[in-house]
């Protein structure tokens, strides 16, 4: 289960916000994943000013923590 692993994300990049959508949840999740297009889950959405700069789906902690990183660090130099 890859939520375990995000919650300590969080925790050790307490400056970057973090949030859990339940798609299945009503009728207003379930439009944001249509809008959003996410045919899989988990599905991940990094955001900086307002817009996705990167979309990752599947629970593999590595890749998603590679890519994390690599957007953390790039607005962390802005």
């Amino acid at each position: 289960m890859i939520h375990p692993k995000l919650v300590k994300m969080s925790k050790d990049y307490p400056d970057a916000v973090f949030l859990k959508i339940m798609g299945d949840l009503n009728k207003e999740t379930r439009a944001l994943m249509r809008k959003w297009e996410i045919r899989a889950v988990p599905s991940f959405r990094f955001f900086r000013n307002q817009k996705v700069v990167h979309i990752h789906s599947g629970a593999n902690e590595d890749e998603l923590r590679a890519h994390f990183i690599v957007h953390y660090k790039d607005n962390a130099q802005c």
